[in-house]
């Protein structure tokens, strides 16, 4: 139980990074 909470929360932090990455990225590509 406890691990799935851990997994949910690194995953939670890994798509935040991802989708700020993503919009940094996103308009410096030129759109």
């Amino acid at each position: 139980m406890r691990n799935s909470r851990e997994i949910k929360l690194k995953l939670l932090s890994v798509t935040r990074l991802g989708s700020v990455a993503a919009s940094v990225k996103v308009p410096t590509s030129g759109v």
